[in-house]
């Protein structure tokens, strides 16, 4: 995070961390406030995941997004469980690794990235609504088995310290019936979403998100007419 912030800041933006923000739509513009700053501008991309579009007003949705929030708050979410795993010695040749036919889809050795070896590696599970319901225990278990039954170098690993994320909203269904996904410009003028949420072509992933983003920039530098008015 602190390299894009480096980015932004050496080209003019205020970044703020730490607080929420919040928006009121009204008079031709936006007011944006956190903690004790306010800003008023024109325009606003909203990089929020679906379940906290609604959050983000200070008071009520607008009526030009109702539909937008209606289609949002209907859609399912997924959880994804993330298992951090430390072991006695290296257990991945490489930086990471994809699983098929298990629980453990994809393992990642970060350090291995940088040319060192590790012993610790994060195991990712997406679609994981059965396996978030189980126990730490359990869900440790399951996934060093896997590893243990796939990787070579794990086989007679020992397991000296494991941690489970579950993230029970990290991305959401796309299946038939889904609610509608949006545009990154919206029905309100001057309001735009980015977010892997939207209508990308893509599923839940980090590749849409900056998709999304891409687009929200583009709609707005392109066309700031549609938002700005000259007086």
């Amino acid at each position: 995070a602190e390299p894009a912030r480096a980015y932004l800041e050496a080209r003019g933006a205020c970044v703020r961390t730490g607080r929420p923000a919040r928006i009121s739509a009204g008079d031709g513009g936006f007011t944006v406030r956190a903690g004790d700053e306010r800003w008023r501008v024109p325009a606003v991309i909203a990089a929020v995941p679906w379940h906290q579009l609604a959050a983000v007003f200070e008071d009520a949705v607008p009526p030009a997004l109702a539909s937008i929030a209606a289609n949002a708050a209907r859609m399912t979410p997924v959880p994804i469980v993330t298992v951090n795993l430390w072991y006695d010695r290296p257990v991945l040749d490489t930086a990471f690794a994809g699983l098929i036919g298990r629980t453990a889809q994809w393992v990642f050795d970060r350090r291995a990235i940088a040319g060192g070896a590790s012993t610790h590696v994060s195991v990712i599970t997406s679609a994981a609504a059965g396996l978030s319901e189980r126990t730490d225990a359990a869900i440790i278990e399951i996934i060093a088995a896997d590893l243990r039954e796939t990787l070579p170098l794990a086989r007679e690993a020992l397991v000296t310290r494991a941690t489970v994320i579950r993230e029970k909203q990290a991305t959401f269904s796309v299946r038939p019936g889904s609610p509608e996904r949006p545009e990154a410009r919206t029905p309100l003028r001057g309001f735009f979403l980015a977010g892997d949420w939207l209508r990308t072509g893509l599923p839940g992933t980090i590749e849409g998100a900056v998709r999304s983003g891409n687009r929200a920039a583009y709609e707005i530098l392109c066309d700031p007419s549609s938002f700005i008015t000259t007086r």
